[in-house]
């Protein structure tokens, strides 16, 4: 089986048919939908080309109405909001049962200990040990990274003594996904 682990409903403007053929011709069986409610004052203006009509990101009903269409293809999620991660925390320890994966630049950006990630959507330079995205990593046996868009990449990359060590750190709890 093959699973496409991260994709959003009617971003850049794939529609469940979109999605659905896509999926057909790389023979993928299922794809994870997932919502990125975000308010406009929180993402690059250049997003706004990618968003569906309304400009606040994928919100649930996004997910809910193309689920619909293929519940037997796709997976539905939800995604707390990117720059709390806080709130993921809360929602591990209330629900240990469900797997969560982190990704995106909000949780990425908390991938050293400071407090860069409240200016920056995508911070540079040496990490400083102890961020949040490693302990949440260690402490809850349910959370596990994307790497499989430029976030991750970016967090990995901009320190790359730190990025190798976690790499090798956490390799059982990360996913990639890859598409020629």
């Amino acid at each position: 089986m093959i699973i496409d682990a991260h994709n959003h409903p009617n971003w850049h403007g794939h529609d469940a048919d979109l999605i659905l053929a896509h999926m057909d011709e790389h023979e993928i069986d299922q794809t994870w939908l997932f919502t990125s409610e975000v308010s406009e004052d929180e993402y690059s203006p250049k997003y706004h080309s990618v968003l569906p009509p309304g400009g606040s990101g994928i919100p649930l009903a996004d997910v809910l109405g193309v689920g619909k269409q293929a519940p037997d293809r796709f997976v539905l999620g939800y995604m707390p909001h990117p720059r709390r991660p806080d709130a993921l925390e809360r929602t591990m320890i209330e629900c240990p049962e469900t797997v969560f994966i982190g990704h995106a630049p909000g949780f990425w950006a908390h991938i050293p200990d400071d407090v860069r990630h409240t200016t920056e959507s995508y911070p540079e330079g040496l990490v400083t040990p102890s961020g949040r995205v490693g302990h949440m990593l260690r402490t809850y046996p349910n959370l596990y990274a994307d790497l499989s868009a430029g976030s991750g990449l970016k967090a990995i990359d901009r320190d790359r003594e730190f990025g190798r060590q976690f790499l090798v750190e956490c390799s059982d709890r990360l996913l990639d996904t890859y598409l020629d």
